[in-house]
Order: structure tokens, then sequence, then C-alpha cells
């Protein structure tokens, strides 16, 4: 659980929603990882019991306000372009 929480922080921290937002980026990611660790301490049970309910907290309150797919890109930089459309 640790690990998950660690990897999800720093995903946080990669990017934040578009330049036009009302808030801040970094309002943004503190927003949104307080509602995630709020949410994962008040389903902590459910979580217990269906381990797979976290990947929809994830889909719920986190994907909805960062471009992971474009955060990928960043990452894989001049290998992007080597990679074929399968790979990608």
């Amino acid at each position: 659980m640790k690990r998950l929480m660690v990897i999800f922080v720093l995903l946080l921290g990669l990017g934040a929603g578009p330049l036009w937002a009302a808030q801040s980026p970094q309002e943004l990611v503190k927003q949104t990882s307080e509602q995630m660790l709020s949410t994962l301490k008040q389903e902590q049970a459910v979580i217990k019991t269906n381990p797979e309910r976290i990947y929809e907290l994830v889909n719920k309150i986190v994907l909805p306000h960062f471009d992971f797919e474009y955060m990928s890109q960043l990452v894989l930089g001049k290998y992007l372009r080597r990679a074929s459309p399968q790979q990608r």
C-alpha cells in the first residue's frame, strides 16, 4: 500500500492540468492528493477485501485532472519516435 502511495504522489508531481486552469498546478496536485488520501482512509475496509477498488478510485479522482499519456511521452523523450504504435 505504501508503494502504491509513493507511485501515486510521484505521478501527481509530474504534471498537472492545463495552463488555463483556474487554480495553480500546485493547488490542483494538493487538492487531488488530499481527496485521494481521504477517500483511501474512508474506504480502507472495502479496499482490504477488494484491492481492485483502488483502480476505480484513481480513475474517478486522479485521471480527470492529469494527462498521463502526455506525461508518458515526456518520459520517453526521443525514444517515443522509435517505438512502434503497438509499443506506445
